[in-house]
């Protein structure tokens, strides 16, 4: 699941990956990140694999990407995020510069990031448990659910799922492909109603 979990109060969380075999450096500055379960700060070399971080809340206060677009400067950015350069949320998340934009780009975030690996587990357990890491799958008349628990308060998520179908021919003469995918969305807030804005499916 992309983006970002609530901790609490003050802390938010993801796990993001690094392609590169050499790894990366950033510079955290003076107010400290939990990496991998550990402070830390000021430059930090980042290895080639997954991460874990926590971040103080102070780092959402800013702007959506509507209003990234319009900063075409270091100057303006400055003014924009007053954690420059040491935002922690855009040195992980990257910033949605835009085109044309005078200075160097400090902020380019990581090849991949998400709120959480979801694992899955038995509906007893998921049931009993409610925890927005796990999933569980449920088959009702020839179809598959996946169902998740989603209590992050994020408006706005992503979710990643690879899924081999396994395919059964009576007759190996006839190509079946077809994969059907639907979304099954519920809230208890009368003031917003969910959607599915976009599904892609990607077939190798």
């Amino acid at each position: 699941m992309s983006g970002w979990q609530k901790l609490s109060d003050n802390r938010w969380k993801c796990s993001f990956t690094i392609n590169d075999p050499e790894g990366k450096y950033v510079d955290f500055g003076d107010i400290e990140a939990i990496l991998n379960g550990a402070p830390k700060s000021s430059r930090t070399f980042l290895r080639q694999g997954s991460h874990e971080i926590q971040i103080n809340s102070i780092f959402f206060n800013t702007k959506d990407e509507d209003d990234e677009k319009k900063v075409s400067s270091i100057r303006e950015l400055r003014r924009f995020d007053p954690y420059y350069p040491y935002n922690h949320k855009y040195i992980i998340e990257g910033f949605n510069y835009k085109s044309g934009f005078r200075g160097k780009k400090m902020y380019s975030g990581m090849n991949e990031i998400f709120a959480s690996s979801l694992k899955k587990m038995s509906e007893n357990k998921f049931q009993a448990t409610g925890n927005y890491n796990n999933f569980f799958l449920k088959e009702d008349s020839g179809n598959l659910y996946i169902i998740v628990e989603d209590s992050s308060g994020i408006g706005m998520e992503e979710f990643d799922i690879s899924f081999q179908k396994e395919i059964i021919l009576e007759d190996p003469d006839v190509k079946e492909n077809l994969l059907y995918i639907k979304g099954i969305l519920k809230t208890e807030d009368g003031r917003y109603s969910p959607k599915v804005s976009q599904i892609q499916v990607r077939v190798i």
